[in-house]
């Protein structure tokens, strides 16, 4: 259920604070917010989970290699006498596989189309023996894998070698390849040296253009195998980064356009430059709204207390009359067992208004109130004594005594995605918050999921 947005007209009341000069002299201990500084180990976590995020992204990629190789040998093994014969291993092929991109956490490949087998390699080794009417064994498909990936590996760099070093043209490889492999066309479903398996080592191929350069080429070849590498993981890294961090994009100096041989063919990517350190800028891009919770940082009246930031000026209920304390009173609630109660029931509720003091008291306008109108923020702390400090405001839902749902749209106090993030780890140490929390709307912390916020909230630190 999206949130309700409920639009108020009011006026403005100025509440008279004589003898007070500042409203947090009554918190004792609170200090000024000068901003948010990471923690030294939040940045050594942060590149462990990009390191951990790299090793499926590979992972991934080398199931999708596989899965072509896989599908190049059973249309070699099993002769296609016509269309039709073509459409049944379609049909297979469906049966066997799955989209790559099919996980919630490994979005990868370079085409839609790209796929990775459903099945192990005992139980397709049993659907090819049964086609090819001889036994296959799940052995013999490993083996072709590592092989034709090997051979696939090399036959590629001798083809870009051949054009960028040699000065080769294309076509004249791919008619040697067709030749040895007794192929009618260039080797390679997307990489050469796969779809099309060579009659021969691919030393051979080596072999040939070395007698056609006229020199030993087996130096030049080797450096060129590792500058190639280098390159191309550097490239690895700026696609991973990219799909970690949700970026696209290149700022300053740190990125350059590299020639890469990718399906077959050349192609340019973006990689990192050689040598650059992606720390401080994965740690900025995967928290890219860290400057956003800075707002506030080095005003006069924003101040730290208890964990959490208020302003004097935004964030200040005033203490006024109790004919004012209506909704304050029925708006109060407990925390029991790791539940919300409200009026001696676990609460459950619909969108409604909420606001938490730097006291750690949580007022949430209560369900099925009739003949009241639903409040503003402020009206869920008046009628006290002294002025209350608002840590956050904000809607929500709580069902069974969880919150579900929760922004900081609030027009009374404009709280700061910061001082949500303070809330919601607050609400998350006391046992309050629901596993499958939705943010919703603009006014919420950027991130999808309560793990994120949850990550930040322990990696920066209020100074």
């Amino acid at each position: 259920m999206a949130l309700l947005t409920f639009i108020f007209v009011w006026s403005v009341q100025v509440y008279s604070m004589e003898g007070v000069n500042d409203p947090f002299e009554c918190l004792p201990g609170a200090r000024p917010f000068a901003g948010i500084k990471i923690k030294g180990e939040a940045a050594e976590e942060c590149r462990n989970n990009f390191e951990s995020f790299r090793a499926i992204q590979k992972e991934l990629r080398e199931k999708i290699e596989e899965y072509k190789i896989v599908e190049s040998y059973a249309r070699e093994a099993i002769e296609v006498p016509s269309m039709a014969g073509c459409d049944v291993l379609h049909g297979i092929r469906e049966w066997i596989s799955k989209p790559a991109n099919s996980s919630n956490t490994c979005t990868i490949g370079t085409m839609s189309g790209d796929r990775v087998l459903s099945v192990n390699l005992e139980t397709l080794a049993e659907v090819l023996s049964v086609r090819l009417k001889k036994t296959i064994t799940a052995q013999e498909l490993s083996e072709q894998i590592t092989n034709r990936r090997e051979q696939a590996r090399e036959y590629s760099l001798l083809s870009f070698f051949s054009q960028k070093i040699l000065n080769f043209p294309q076509h004249e490889l791919d008619n040697l390849s067709s030749w040895l492999s007794g192929s009618s066309g260039a080797m390679g479903y997307a990489t050469p040296g796969i779809s099309a398996s060579l009659k021969c080592d691919v030393s051979l191929v080596r072999k040939l253009l070395q007698a056609r350069a006229g020199r030993d080429i087996t130096d030049e070849f080797a450096s060129f195998v590792d500058a190639y590498s280098e390159k191309e993981e550097r490239i690895r890294l700026k696609e991973d980064f990219d799909r970690y961090t949700n970026n696209t994009s290149c700022v300053g100096a740190e990125c350059v356009a590299e020639e890469i041989f990718e399906n077959g063919m050349l192609t340019t990517k973006q990689a990192f430059i050689k040598g650059y350190d992606i720390s401080s800028p994965l740690m900025a891009a995967r928290n890219n709204f860290l400057i956003n919770l800075n707002a506030g940082a080095g005003d006069v009246s924003y101040k730290i207390y208890d964990g959490f930031v208020s302003s004097q000026s935004r964030n200040i209920e005033r203490a006024i009359g109790e004919d004012d304390s209506t909704f304050a009173n029925l708006s109060v609630t407990t925390i029991v067992n790791d539940l919300i109660w409200q009026d001696g029931k676990v609460l459950t509720t619909g969108d409604t208004v909420w606001a938490l003091s730097t006291e750690k008291e949580l007022r949430i306008y209560p369900p099925n109130m009739e003949g009241l109108s639903c409040p503003h923020h402020d009206y869920l702390f008046r009628g006290n004594s002294a002025p209350i400090h608002i840590a956050c405001a904000g809607h929500m839902e709580v069902k069974n005594g969880k919150i579900s749902k929760i922004n900081r749209s609030s027009g009374s106090y404009h709280p700061t995605e910061l001082q949500l993030i303070l809330a919601l780890n607050y609400f998350h140490n006391v046992g309050i918050v629901s596993d499958n929390l939705a943010f919703e709307g603009e006014y919420s912390t950027g991130y999808r999921t309560l793990a994120d916020v949850l990550s930040i909230a322990n990696m920066i630190e209020l100074v």
